[in-house]
């Protein structure tokens, strides 16, 4: 129960309803998780998202080559029915997903980001964040979305009205932004 940084690596979850955190002693003083090289489906997510809520200290989470088998159906009602989340952090980078293209937008999933404060999403083909999404973020103060696929097109609908609204920092390097001009309008 004194860990604060706990790191897993090669682990595929399984799919039980049991908790994650079921066995371990209390109180719980992690504060950071990082998972290296795991496997997930839509449906181990969904559980380790409502399982992680269990640990109060938790501030920052990381997933790091990571694969995700699945479309983002994940069990929304059930997440938003554990609660909020206390995590502040996320950084996601490498995370391959088969069909990326085929990705859900999220929707459900506002209860769960309004608190947080910093985002990195790296290297994951994210081409695009949907602005009723976008607009949810309202403690974001970090969000790097370096080496993706964002384009001049569609960034205004990751960047739209309303969105990101206490944004202090954006780093959109290394993307398919071709316009500073059409960037700049948008950031």
């Amino acid at each position: 129960h004194s860990v604060t940084w706990l790191e897993v690596a090669e682990i595929k979850l399984p799919v039980e309803k049991t908790s994650l955190v079921q066995n371990s002693t209390r109180p719980f003083r992690i504060q950071k998780l990082t998972f290296k090289e795991a496997f997930f489906t839509d449906q181990t997510l969904s559980r380790a998202i409502v399982s992680l809520k269990e640990i109060t200290s938790l501030k920052e989470l990381e997933a790091i080559n990571c694969v995700l088998e699945g479309k983002g159906m994940w069990n929304t009602e059930e997440i938003a029915k554990s609660g909020q989340s206390f995590v502040e952090a996320i950084t996601i980078i490498k995370v391959f997903i088969q069909n990326f293209h085929l990705f859900f937008n999220l929707e459900g999933m506002e209860s769960q980001i309004n608190q947080l404060k910093r985002l990195t999403v790296a290297s994951s083909n994210v081409f695009m964040v949907p602005c009723k999404l976008a607009r949810h973020f309202s403690s974001l103060l970090y969000l790097d979305f370096h080496d993706n696929l964002l384009v001049n097109k569609r960034l205004d609908e990751t960047i739209c009205e309303d969105s990101w609204p206490s944004l202090q920092t954006l780093n959109l390097s290394q993307n398919s932004l071709k316009s500073l001009e059409l960037t700049a309008k948008y950031a």
